[in-house]
């Protein structure tokens, strides 16, 4: 039913991939909470009310991850990841334009219905799509992948004492969403 992929260069691809998708599902679940102080008060809330950030992200992908398991277990592998990548994508997007905590709580909820889809398929593609001696190893660059991911957000820049997240809201915040002067913050971002 599945046609393995036999050339080297395709299963690295694919792996890389996979790792690439469960990276960010498992940098965004963490990056929130450690920007949760940011956030809160960027929408003028307590942490508690913005606990329903992380919530809805958590809880629509735990409630339809075994969904989608199913559904790419039955043959539509692709799509599950495709689409759910999109969504993703989208979610990220709809999450970072927000202007009010009701659409972030939704725009996370997107992300979640994304994430898990990508949760789902991603471990798939690497056992159906690689040979029989590539699977351990693929399935370890995704989980290392992931356990990286989760870490990665709250790694502090010791130049500064502050986390890659507390370096974006400064970026941000420096931007004050004009998208004229994105060029000069992103130039001045990456010399710091």
């Amino acid at each position: 039913m599945y046609r393995v992929v036999e050339n080297p260069t395709h299963q690295k691809m694919l792996m890389l991939i996979s790792a690439f998708a469960i990276f960010m599902d498992s940098l965004d679940s963490s990056i929130v909470n450690v920007a949760m102080p940011v956030i809160a008060a960027e929408y003028g809330i307590d942490i508690s009310a913005g606990s329903w950030i992380v919530m809805a992200y958590l809880l629509i992908m735990a409630g339809f991850i075994l969904a989608f398991g199913k559904v790419a277990d039955n043959g539509k592998i692709r799509e599950v990841f495709s689409i759910g990548f999109f969504i993703f994508a989208a979610g990220s997007l709809l999450s970072a334009l927000a202007p009010s905590l009701g659409i972030m709580i939704a725009a996370r909820g997107l992300q979640g219905l994304g994430a898990s889809r990508i949760a789902a398929a991603a471990p798939l593609l690497v056992t159906r799509f690689l040979p029989e001696g590539k699977r351990g190893l693929g399935m370890g660059v995704i989980a290392t992948t992931g356990g990286i991911a989760s870490i990665v957000a709250s790694v502090r820049d010791i130049s500064n004492n502050k986390t890659r997240i507390e370096q974006l809201a400064d970026l941000f915040n420096r931007m004050e969403l004009s998208p004229i002067h994105l060029d000069d913050v992103i130039a001045d971002f990456l010399a710091e």
